[in-house]
């Protein structure tokens, strides 16, 4: 079942100013409230989590990812990579997130949500991530090479780098 999510995208994309920084309030998360200016959009979803140790193959190919471990059922959007928000601490951080076990991995990992936090520079493990899905933008692959999997995953960062911060 997959969802329609563009008309999310280019709705938020009238209301905010790419790149301007977010902060949050007591009360809410500006995660949440991105797109509040406009009514009729709804996001996909949220799912919380600690960030726990992966395998270190995004470190490998470039791409560190924050591995959650997270009840199926408690996960609002099906299986594949999506464009999210990423709040970590008091700040709001776009991502190109991974949900379920890609293919090539799967006899090696628990993790199923990977989120690879654009413009993020820190340790978070052992810390609560709140990840809100914005647009779906591929299913689950099983990649050929080593290098078509890069090449993938970068279109994906440079798709969810569009979203409106």
């Amino acid at each position: 079942m997959q969802r329609e999510t563009k008309s999310f995208l280019h709705s938020c994309a009238r209301v905010f100013v790419l790149g301007s920084d977010t902060n949050f309030n007591e009360n809410s998360s500006q995660c949440d409230n991105l797109c509040m200016g406009n009514k009729k959009t709804e996001n996909l979803g949220k799912v919380r989590g600690i960030v726990k140790h992966g395998r270190g193959d995004g470190v490998s190919l470039g791409f560190r990812t924050a591995n959650l471990e997270v009840p199926r059922s408690s996960i609002p959007v099906d299986e594949g990579v999506y464009a999210a928000y990423v709040e970590v601490g008091n700040q709001c951080f776009r991502a190109a997130v991974s949900v379920g076990v890609s293919p090539l991995f799967k006899a090696e990992t628990h993790a199923n949500i990977e989120a690879h936090i654009l413009d993020f520079d820190g340790d978070l493990y052992g810390n609560e991530i709140t990840i809100e899905f914005v647009e779906f933008l591929r299913p689950m692959i099983n990649f050929t090479s080593t290098q078509e999997l890069i090449s993938t995953v970068q279109h994906n960062i440079n798709q969810a780098r569009a979203l409106p911060l």
